[in-house]
């Protein structure tokens, strides 16, 4: 089973444990040009995940976006991955002011805290998450990433 968000044509609200269950819709960036929409849905059964990343500007407009599937051993092994790829899709732009959005509170509090204090088992992802957004302050209500 795929775990999900519903859509309720004002926002999404998630399903997810992991995740932040109120309504949500897309906010613009609020110190930024761009802004980059990480999320994942993950299958216990295959241990398949699909990830996603959308970057839009400050008015909504599509500047791009990338999927991908891949093996992942959690939910939360999902979400840092959906990160991970949204952060390189991110830095194909250049040098770019960037604010990046997931749902993931468990993602945000690794990332935003100390990662040692984080699941071990997504360490090396948060290393590299840290790595790359090194470029980047992770800050806001949900994660967001800022130069």
């Amino acid at each position: 089973m795929l775990e999900v968000a519903v859509s309720n044509g004002i926002g999404i609200e998630a399903t997810n444990p992991h995740v932040d269950n109120s309504v949500q819709r897309w906010l613009p960036p609020s110190h930024s040009a761009l802004k980059l929409n990480v999320d994942a849905a993950w299958d216990k059964d295959s241990l398949t995940a699909g990830l996603g990343a959308v970057i839009r500007d400050k008015n909504g407009k599509f500047i791009r976006g990338a999927g991908k599937v891949r093996l992942a051993s959690s939910p939360i092994e999902a979400e840092a991955h959906a990160a991970l790829n949204g952060l390189e899709v991110a830095s194909d732009l250049g040098n770019i002011h960037l604010e990046c959005e997931s749902d993931s509170r468990e993602l945000i509090q690794s990332i935003k805290g100390n990662i040692c204090r984080g699941r071990w088992t997504i360490y090396p992802i948060l290393t590299a998450l840290k790595e790359k957004s090194r470029w980047f302050v992770w800050s806001g209500r949900r994660v967001c990433l800022l130069p």
